[in-house]
């Protein structure tokens, strides 16, 4: 095989540490590859000394298998994930000392899901969500990869360190250790355990790291202490690709490599095999703008005539349809997307028009949506009046300054009588409040007589529940637009007449949605963090608007800086998946409501025409 100038310097990078910088496209694996079958042809070094690390499995077992298959002569090296390594150090500790510990993940029957649910109820005296659970793991794992094990960051999760304390004593009573405790665990091992240190040095002396940008920081600690003193060190990484911040990826240490190691090499590997001219040179300008990077003039293999495609749609139906129509069914294509929610409404109307796809969206976070909630148990009341359950879930987002006290004494009623007229029943009621109580009458009533979309507009506007949801925390918290989630609900629920339909409706596009899972399809659906690493002929990227793609940011954030830069490196992600054709698409409304497109995508436009120029 032929490898280019930089492939070559890299590939025979002997000893000392050393960093490849390696742009989308560029075989940053074949280097890895070769480079072992370089270190035992030419210097004869034993391939089992070597040990290749990177941070998926399938990465691992693709990059064994294809080693295999090009050298089979050769004594396969040893290729792992960073935590199937670390799950080795913790197994010989614990035979070593003769103690026992047990996995906790969630195929078992006691698993880290049901305890930290259970935690978290005990903690905070409350139900917890799967989404608690969720938002507590994706916390409790950044921690754990950061290295902050006290003086723990402001996270929107109610006592967090309390809960975080109460899992840590669990596990330590009952001899357990889960996914990130691989990483804490088996860097205390190295720590304090010299003969396992020795050991493992011993049997590797090369190491090589595949998407270093996506190393934490005790990954990096841990790696570093393996490799000491000599330090044989290689690893393979983009800078511009580093976007799992919120996983604790830390790519700092790979600006600052020089000074870790003074004696390190960098190599640039800035050649594109991937993708076409025309979007190498506009990814290459746009992702220039970051600041906090290493300069790389990449070069593309391959020229093409095909133009990067900028399409306005006048709103998100008319760019589901541009994109049946331009979707080629023979080619491998990807439609890219800043968050799982633009790909609800998305995976419906694929559907409906008979188009086979494949996705990952496996989360019910969008069904488990307080706005989704409420609606539901809106027209669920609508619908039986006497509900005092329903009520009381409700009332205090209806603008209706109903007392607690008044809900504490609807118990006391005839269970036939409607809710409202209980609280009509109340010869004290001032003016404000029987008017008041007349409007909900009406409002509940408009609910039940509407149909489809009709019963969101409803909703949303006639006692200001849109005003009340805009004010909420909760929702800023999560950053979603909602003009985009009224958009979807209007979309899915558009022949629903009743509260049944609803729930049928939501229960049919589940089943779309785990379907397409298991569809094998030319066409695939994905968010930009799971098309990393991935290539398709021609790349959609869809929803760009600004607040969406990029996401919004505070701006007194004091991390505002380095959060925008890593939106951008997601959005040069997104381009760089694309080998042949890439297309950008902004809808110019949102729930009829005139919004600002990406900028981002005014970032292309700008850089397009100066380009033509």
């Amino acid at each position: 095989m032929k490898f280019t100038e930089n492939q070559q310097k890299a590939i025979s990078h002997f000893k000392s540490p050393a960093l490849v910088l390696a742009v989308p496209g560029a075989g940053k694996t074949t280097v890895l590859l070769n480079r072992i079958k370089y270190l035992e042809q030419v210097h004869n070094i034993d391939p089992k000394s070597i040990l290749s690390i990177t941070f998926s499995k399938s990465q691992a077992v693709d990059m064994k298998e294809r080693f295999s298959e090009k050298f089979p002569e050769t004594d396969s090296a040893y290729f792992s994930t960073i935590h199937s390594f670390c799950y080795y150090i913790i197994k010989l500790h614990y035979k070593m000392n003769n103690r026992i510990f047990k996995i906790l993940e969630s195929n078992n029957d006691i698993n880290k899901y049901l305890v930290i649910r259970n935690i978290i109820r005990k903690v905070n005296k409350t139900n917890s969500k799967d989404e608690d659970v969720e938002k507590f793991l994706q916390y409790y794992g950044y921690c754990k990869n950061m290295m902050i094990f006290k003086d723990f960051p402001k996270f929107d999760i109610q006592n967090f360190e309390q809960i975080y304390l109460e899992y840590e004593n669990f596990k330590k009573k009952n001899f357990y250790i889960d996914f990130d405790d691989m990483l804490t665990k088996s860097f205390e091992i190295l720590n304090e355990d010299d003969y396992i240190l020795k050991r493992i040095k011993r049997k590797y002396k090369f190491f090589q790291v595949d998407e270093g940008q996506d190393t934490s920081k005790i990954q990096f600690e841990l790696i570093k202490k393996i490799a000491y003193p000599e330090n044989n060190l290689f690893i393979v990484a983009d800078d511009d690709q580093s976007i799992y911040s919120f996983r604790g990826a830390d790519p700092s240490y790979l600006l600052d490599f020089n000074k870790i190691f003074p004696d390190a090499s960098i190599y640039y590997i800035d050649q594109n095999f991937r993708c076409s001219d025309k979007i190498v040179n506009a990814s290459n300008l746009f992702i220039k703008q970051n600041k906090n990077r290493y300069n790389k003039d990449v070069t593309s293999t391959k020229s093409s005539d095909k133009k990067i495609i900028i399409k306005f749609t006048q709103n998100f139906l008319s760019m589901f349809s541009y994109l049946k129509n331009n979707i080629n069914p023979e080619k491998k294509t990807a439609i890219l997307y800043r968050k799982n929610i633009s790909s609800i409404a998305l995976s419906k109307y694929l559907h409906d028009q008979d188009i086979d796809f494949h996705s990952r969206y496996q989360k019910d976070d969008f069904y488990n949506h307080f706005v989704l909630n409420d609606i539901l148990k809106m027209i669920a009341f609508s619908e039986n009046k006497t509900s005092v359950g329903l009520f009381r879930d409700i009332y205090y987002k209806l603008n209706s300054y109903i007392k607690k006290t008044s809900i504490n004494q609807l118990e006391t009623y005839d269970e036939s009588m409607p809710i409202l007229d209980r609280l009509l029943d109340d010869s004290t009621l001032s003016r404000f409040y029987v008017d008041r109580f007349m409007d909900l009458k009406s409002f509940f009533s408009g609910i039940k007589r509407a149909k489809g979309s009709k019963k969101i507009d409803i909703i949303m506007n006639d006692i200001d529940y849109k005003t009340y949801i805009e004010d909420s925390v909760l929702l800023q918290n999560q950053k979603i637009s909602l003009d985009l989630l009224i958009e979807i609900y209007k979309y899915l629920f558009k022949d629903c007449e009743c509260y049944e339909d609803f729930i049928n409706e939501i229960e049919n596009l589940k089943t779309i949605q785990k379907d397409s899972i298991k569809h094998t399809s030319n066409l695939n659906l994905l968010t930009v963090h799971s098309a990393k690493g991935l290539e398709f002929d021609e790349v959609f990227i869809i929803d760009l608007i600004d607040g969406e793609f990029p996401t919004n940011i505070d701006s007194n954030n004091k991390n505002y800086e380095n959060i925008f830069e890593e939106e951008r490196r997601m959005f040069y992600v997104a381009m760089t998946r694309a080998k042949d054709k890439l297309t950008l698409l902004s809808p110019k409304t949102r729930n009829s409501v005139e919004v600002d497109s990406s900028q981002f995508l005014k970032d292309i436009i700008e850089i397009e025409n100066n380009l033509k120029n």
